[in-house]
């Protein structure tokens, strides 16, 4: 009987370590610290990761909004339109100006209404109501007030006052039969917008234009504010007040001269000739009609279709009428400066070739000699000067040389600066009075 080897604690010990050693051998169950990666690859994975995130959050964004919808889960679901905010704060804004807008030419119209008159013929028709009553169609000239004390503006194309101005009172006594049908200056009223009836006492003239400054006996007039079409825009919108209505229309154009058989360039400064022409005819529009700007101020008067007697024009003409109006004499001419050239506006020319005026773009280019003995003519300007300056205020497309020397009266004193012969010079000239041309 064969006993068994006792295995001793040193030979397991031994075996043991053995079989440790050769799982380490074994490169299929080497543990091993992993390699270490570049700084530029991780970078290069948390930009991508960042970029899809991105593009993720666009296109959940996207649908959720087209949507309108975002559902929870274990939530429920969203309405965004409960939650915020719609178009609709833009269409109110938009809806805000307007309303503003429609409020302020409200205020206008009311406004302006209140100083405008109607003149009319009186009707001798004590007895029948119905003819007493002024009918838009017999409005035969509108204007504005002026004053509180009954001076009024207006163009004499709806009724003939040059020879209403010249008529003697004796001729109402007169049995001369050619006269019966004109009427006398007493047969003209204005009637107010709350219906007061007033007689027209005086009337007096521009003498070269339609202008006409009318003096009644009315003494609570509401004088309008008188405006200036260098402040205005090219399609600003503007309010014409007719007998019965009002109309909205727009600048075209602010100096435009009124095409003649002569020549449509050439500019007077002692005559009127630059219009405000706008954007469409306007037809049943009676003379003298204003026209006002969104701010309240008198623009200029109907005078055509569509075209405006600026106000511009008539500051000095204000002045005078207001400070001695009630001096002068029924039929009186106003006084105008008188300067005495032709001219050509060189901002309004183009395609002007003489090497002369070659680089001007502004100025007023004197076309013929001066008027014989005219302040011009005396203080040395002469044909194919420029002028450039009036008392510092340059020639150009905001004003003309007429607007410029319109403001000032007669025997005004002016700086004048010229350009001549290509050389800069300057003279002082004393505006004369425009005499009425016959």
């Amino acid at each position: 009987m064969s006993k068994n080897k006792k295995t001793s604690k040193k030979d397991f010990t031994t075996k043991s370590l053995d079989g440790i050693k050769s799982i380490y051998d074994n490169k299929l169950f080497r543990i091993q610290k992993p390699e270490k990666q570049s700084k530029r690859f991780v970078g290069v994975v948390i930009l991508i990761a960042l970029i899809f995130g991105v593009l993720a959050g666009f296109v959940g964004g996207g649908i959720i909004l087209i949507t309108r919808k975002l559902t929870i889960p274990f939530v429920g679901e969203y309405n965004l339109d409960d939650h915020l905010p719609t178009r609709e704060i833009t269409i109110e804004t938009v809806r805000d100006v307007t309303v503003a807008e429609e409020t302020r030419v409200a205020e206008v119209i009311d406004d302006t209404q209140k100083k405008i008159v109607d003149i009319f013929i009186n009707v001798d028709d004590d007895d029948d109501i119905l003819g007493q009553v002024v009918l838009p169609s017999e409005v035969i000239a509108r204007g504005i007030a002026l004053s509180g004390d009954g001076w009024i503006i207006s163009l004499d194309k709806g009724f003939d006052l040059d020879r209403v101005s010249y008529i003697d009172e004796e001729l109402e006594s007169s049995d001369d039969t050619e006269n019966e049908e004109i009427p006398l200056l007493h047969d003209y009223s204005i009637i107010t917008y709350d219906g007061e009836i007033h007689q027209i006492t005086k009337i007096l003239k521009d003498p070269h234009s339609e202008i006409v400054f009318i003096k009644t006996d009315a003494s609570n007039l509401i004088a309008a504010k008188i405006g200036n079409k260098d402040d205005l825009t090219l399609g600003e919108s503007l309010l014409i007040f007719t007998s019965d209505r009002y109309l909205k229309t727009e600048v075209g154009q602010k100096n435009y001269q009124v095409p003649t058989e002569e020549n449509s360039v050439i500019k007077s400064v002692d005559k009127f000739s630059d219009h405000i022409l706008l954007t469409e005819k306007l037809q049943g529009v009676q003379s003298g009609s204003p026209a006002v700007d969104y701010s309240g101020a008198v623009i200029g008067l109907m005078s055509e279709n569509n075209l405006l007697m600026p106000t511009l024009y008539l500051r000095n003409l204000i002045t005078q009428v207001l400070g001695s109006g009630n001096d002068l004499e029924n039929g009186d001419y106003l006084s105008r400066p008188y300067f005495g050239i032709e001219y050509i506006d060189l901002h309004q020319s183009k395609g002007i070739t003489d090497t002369r005026f070659t680089g001007l773009t502004s100025g007023a280019l004197v076309y013929g000699n001066p008027t014989y003995d005219s302040p011009a003519a005396v203080a040395g300007i002469r044909n194919a000067d420029v002028v450039l300056q009036i008392n510092g205020e340059n020639v150009n497309g905001r004003r003309n040389l007429s607007e410029l020397i319109w403001q000032y009266g007669a025997d005004s004193t002016l700086d004048v600066k010229v350009l001549s012969g290509g050389e800069e010079k300057s003279f002082k000239i004393v505006l004369d009075r425009l005499e009425k041309e016959e």
